[in-house]
């Protein structure tokens, strides 16, 4: 065999000549392990155990499952919402409580007042001094600085410590059972607007309307004649022009019976008077007077 059918390999040193023939049989045998172990890693892979797939019904069942809670609101988001409908639900009552107050929600706040006189004709009451002699008298109205409305004089009596406390006298008129508290008067709706102002700058709560008394043709009381001349005082006293000597001739000419005695104290304390609120609360005494009148 020629040196060229053989392959040299050198190991340790010694050249070593090994056919070419037993040569390419290790290749051969090399070549075939490595198939076999490839074919091996493609078994394993191929056939290699899939992973096991938990359904959701499964996950419910199993020990360490929690199911999601509601969210419920906290006990201090409750007690806010329960502060909240509490205080809106307090001033819905509030707010009605005060518009029957100073706006009254009755037939009582019109504009033209009751007309006393003519239910007093028509049921023919009058004063047991009464004469032969008929009198007209004419309406007495003015603006008015409310402070409330009741039902009983106690309620009102009470709402308006307020007011006097702060320096405020009132007056509670009373008309077929039910209580105005007053707490000013004015010859205009301008100038009770500003009286009502300082109030509130007190704090105080107050509505504005007229308020009147009104007049009739014909009166049947004797010396009823007399009070033709109350409008215009009442005015002018109203607006500070208190005419003292007119005051003392009217109270001096009026003529005797139960019907004019109330007026003539009330004149009498007027006349008395110190200071523009004290005036101002006889002057609702005696514009009260002149209704009590009318009414017999």
């Amino acid at each position: 065999m020629d040196k060229q059918d053989k392959i040299s390999i050198r190991m340790n040193g010694e050249e070593i000549l090994i056919p070419r023939e037993e040569h390419d049989a290790f290749k051969e045998v090399e070549t075939s392990k490595e198939e076999q172990a490839a074919a091996v890693d493609i078994y394993e892979y191929e056939f290699k155990e899939p992973k096991k797939v938990i359904e959701p019904e499964v996950w419910k069942k199993h020990p360490y499952f929690k199911k999601k809670r509601k969210k419920n609101l906290s006990q201090p988001v409750k007690k806010v919402l329960l502060s909240v409908l509490a205080a809106l639900l307090a001033g819905l009552v509030l707010g009605f409580i005060l518009l029957r107050m100073f706006v009254g929600i009755t037939e009582n706040d019109k504009a033209e007042g009751y007309n006393y006189l003519q239910e007093s004709a028509a049921s023919g009451q009058t004063d047991n001094s009464a004469g032969s002699g008929a009198a007209e008298l004419p309406e007495l109205s003015a603006f008015v600085i409310q402070a409330g409305y009741f039902t009983s004089k106690e309620k009102a009596v009470s709402w308006g410590g307020q007011y006097e406390n702060a320096g405020y006298p009132t007056f509670i008129w009373e008309r077929e059972g039910e209580f105005y508290l007053f707490a000013g008067l004015a010859s205009s709706e301008s100038s009770a607007n500003e009286k009502a102002d300082q109030l509130k700058e007190d704090g105080l709560q107050t509505y504005v309307k007229p308020w009147a008394v009104s007049g009739m043709k014909e009166v049947d009381i004797k010396g009823a004649e007399v009070l033709d001349k109350l409008p215009g005082l009442f005015t002018s006293s109203i607006t500070g022009e208190t005419d003292q000597a007119a005051w003392e001739q009217l109270q001096a000419s009026l003529p005797d019976g139960k019907a004019f005695t109330m007026l003539e104290q009330s004149i009498n304390s007027y006349l008395g008077a110190e200071g523009t609120a004290e005036k101002e609360e006889m002057l609702f005494a005696i514009w009260k007077t002149y209704e009590n009148i009318l009414q017999k």
